[in-house]
């Protein structure tokens, strides 16, 4: 009779333990479809500050606040999907500046490769808080309307997408990026492909 009355109670405690990890854990609403590898990226526009010159010029959009991913410079895109509010999105940030570090100091890297980063649901003040918290040297980019995760089918942070000028997804990697040398070795091979493209 005991066990009886204390069973309801017991299922209450799992579930008020299951609502306040859901509450606490941002990133577990982003866990359920993995980007169709091979597929081609949705086109999609970005807004730059009208003040970041230096975002424009790195990315080969100078004189434009708005224009298509497609757009960027370079050879391959590397495009970061997170939330500002995922404890993994912020800790992946370290080793996402370690690699644009890398791209800069590389002269074939650094003239074929560019980085950015697009927050799932983020608006423009919360993506600037969340560069001032992590020292993001890359772009960052805000999706305040959930317009581009809606296009691309987006809704797992942090993932990283590696398309190519024709728009198709050539490498992904979801969660924190760990092994940093095997992921430069994937790509240089990726690029050394992507260069044969005209």
């Amino acid at each position: 009779m005991i066990v009886r009355k204390m069973i309801p109670r017991i299922c209450m405690v799992f579930f008020m333990a299951a609502v306040t990890v859901a509450a606490v854990s941002p990133c577990a609403a982003y866990t359920a479809k993995r980007f169709p590898f091979g597929e081609r990226l949705p086109d999609f526009s970005l807004s730059l500050a009208s003040e970041d010159d230096a975002g424009a010029a790195y990315l080969g959009v100078s004189g434009n606040t708005s224009f298509s991913w497609q757009a960027v410079q370079g050879k391959l895109v590397l495009i970061e999907f997170f939330s500002v509010f995922c404890p993994k999105c912020h800790e992946n940030v370290e080793m996402l500046n370690r690699l644009h570090k890398i791209f800069q100091d590389d002269k074939v890297l650094g003239e074929q490769v560019r980085l950015m980063g697009v927050a799932v649901l983020g608006g423009k003040s919360q993506v600037e808080l969340f560069r001032k918290q992590t020292g993001a040297a890359y772009p960052l980019f805000s999706d305040p309307d959930d317009t581009i995760a809606r296009k691309t089918g987006m809704n797992m942070v942090p993932h990283l997408l590696v398309v190519d000028k024709t728009g198709q997804v050539v490498f992904d990697h979801k969660g924190v990026l760990k092994d940093l040398d095997g992921f430069l070795l994937s790509l240089r091979k990726i690029l050394k492909q992507a260069q044969a493209v005209p």
